[in-house]
């Protein structure tokens, strides 16, 4: 099945096919963010089925370790979530239910001391979140581990 994004018919998009997929960004100095430094990481993603870890964005150090420096995307079956050592996860349960088979476009904001959730558009909250940035880590986008 593949996915076309609104007013995008044909274009190509990445197509992930199960948690073992992902694209590694490596670890350039662009995406080094200082320890609980702000940034936004926003995205469209589109779900074939719901797993407990659907992300978005992660930094970690390998792909069979849990040592995580943080991973932004969609916890436990449809809550926006984000992780990290430090805050463990912290979520924000969105007022609809995640469905399959339909574009969403999520967005983690972080200020330096709170995260906070947008899911189309719409805020779902603002959390108090910290992270310790590992340079050595690399950054995927999708995947979990």
């Amino acid at each position: 099945m593949s996915a076309t994004l609104p007013g995008l018919a044909g274009e190509t998009v990445l197509s992930f096919t199960g948690s073992d997929s992902y694209v590694n960004l490596g670890t350039p100095d662009a995406l080094q963010i200082p320890s609980s430094g702000p940034f936004t990481v926003e995205g469209w993603m589109y779900l074939n089925a719901l797993d407990s870890r659907d992300m978005l964005y992660t930094k970690n150090s390998a792909r069979s370790s849990s040592v995580i420096s943080y991973t932004l995307g969609f916890y436990d079956t449809g809550d926006l979530g984000a992780y990290s050592a430090s805050s463990g996860w912290v979520k924000c349960v969105p007022d609809t239910n995640i469905a399959t088979k339909r574009w969403y476009h999520a967005a983690f904001s972080y200020d330096g001391t709170n995260m906070s959730y947008y899911l189309d558009g719409q805020p779902f909250g603002s959390k108090p979140y910290t992270f310790a940035n590992t340079e050595s880590h690399t950054v995927k986008i999708g995947g979990y581990y």
